[in-house]
């Protein structure tokens, strides 16, 4: 079956090449994919080589187990894929598969591990395919309907290291970037096209259900942004409604109410009690150089509340180069004060213009600032929070890279170099 696995992936390749191909991205194709290709190798070798344990490992082993377990027996293989229940087995499988999201993504894993014969590397590389598929076709949407924004996007969804890193190789956060990547993609075509196509919403509520399954608090607050969006378009657009703010609001509020349904976590107190319980169980076990210093301040809602802003800040920059021990956080901080100086400079040069709200702008907003919000509280641990950044940072960093002078000029001087060594 390793032959298999093996002679697949370069048909894959083909397909996604010649499916998705934009003239204007047809010399970074191999150079991205590569690039996507060789982080989720490096991800596995940093966790087996010099972490010695970690979410990787576990799954690699829970996989392994299931499938010598149930390979043999095709009625068994039906009965684990359309399982949502495995307690059980408490006693015989992995106790990472004792919990639904890791259960969920251990299903993919073992198909993919039964077509590679239990390869983790070549399975590696079918999951950063996935997620750099998304990336590319969202670059390719936004490249199609704005050709002016071709390198912030690229910039921003198929090069930025540390979250190109993160979102490859066996880990769930690969699966959720690439159906991210995809939603957004297909949130570009619907907007332009005023949501007509069957086809498209159909392959939508796939790649939600998946993201739901694997990272259900992604889906919720990416629905939420959405219905946030939709509402402002709606009701911007619609002339004979008036209280435009009360509607506005109070649609919102009834989305939040209708989201928390959806999971027990969701429920105001769950939610609050979730968040504080994986807040200090994170700051238990790390090591207090690398987590984020929150004011003391309340307990429960209260402390959630008041630590908004470092919430926010943590979310998006942290940890900066002189925060945090080892060189994992140093490197890390590299990149983020990078980021910050990039948007400083695009913050400064709105000083001078006039910010108007748009649907692009209301759903990325909201999408982001709750995303960091909630990710840096309940996950401040640095390495951990560097890791969950993919979800949203890269649709930040395309937001301050659009009309930043500074990174124009720098593409400038690139272009420019390029184009003196080619002739």
């Amino acid at each position: 079956m390793l032959f298999v696995g093996l002679a697949a992936f370069p048909v894959l390749v083909y397909y996604l090449y010649v499916t998705i191909k934009s003239r204007e991205l047809i010399p970074h194709f191999f150079p991205a994919l590569i690039f996507k290709l060789a982080c989720g190798i490096g991800m596995g070798i940093l966790y087996f080589n010099y972490y010695g344990a970690g979410d990787t490992m576990q799954y690699d082993l829970a996989a392994t187990e299931v499938v010598n377990t149930v390979q043999p027996n095709i009625k068994a293989w039906f009965s684990f894929l359309f399982c949502s229940d495995l307690s059980s087995q408490r006693e015989i499988m992995p106790p990472v598969m004792m919990e639904h999201r890791s259960f969920f993504f251990i299903k993919i894993l073992s198909l993919l591990y039964v077509l590679t014969n239990k390869s983790y590397w070549v399975s590696s590389l079918y999951l950063s395919l996935f997620s750099f598929w998304g990336g590319w076709y969202i670059v390719s949407r936004i490249i199609f309907y704005w050709p002016d924004l071709k390198y912030p996007a690229m910039i921003s969804f198929l090069y930025f290291p540390t979250w190109i890193f993160w979102s490859s190789g066996v880990l769930k956060d690969t699966v959720a970037y690439g159906c991210i990547m995809m939603l957004g993609g297909i949130v570009i075509t619907g907007f332009q096209k005023r949501w007509s196509g069957w086809k498209a919403i159909g392959w939508g509520l796939i790649l939600l259900w998946i993201l739901w399954s694997i990272k259900y608090h992604y889906a919720a607050i990416l629905m939420l942004a959405l219905a946030a969006g939709i509402t402002y378009q709606f009701i911007t657009v619609v002339k004979w409604i008036k209280f435009r703010l009360f509607w506005f609001f109070l649609i919102l509020i009834l989305t939040v109410i209708g989201l928390s349904r959806l999971h027990p976590n969701f429920h105001l107190n769950s939610f609050i009690e979730v968040l504080q319980e994986n807040h200090e169980k994170i700051i238990y076990n790390s090591i207090e150089k690398n987590t984020v210093f929150f004011m003391p301040w309340g307990t429960g809602l209260l402390h959630f509340i008041v630590n908004l802003p470092v919430s926010l800040f943590a979310g998006i920059f942290m940890p900066l180069p002189w925060q945090g021990a080892g060189f994992l956080p140093k490197l890390a901080g590299i990149f983020n004060i990078i980021l910050l100086i990039l948007t400083i400079i695009r913050l400064n040069a709105l000083r001078f213009k006039q910010l108007k709200l748009n649907f692009w702008l209301l759903v990325l907003g909201v999408y982001i600032g709750i995303m960091a919000m909630i990710t840096a509280y309940a996950a401040p641990n640095f390495g951990t929070l560097e890791r969950y950044k993919a979800g949203y940072l890269p649709f930040f960093l395309f937001l301050i890279l659009i009309n930043n002078q500074f990174f124009i000029m720098g593409v400038q001087k690139l272009r420019k170099i390029s184009s003196i060594g080619l002739s």
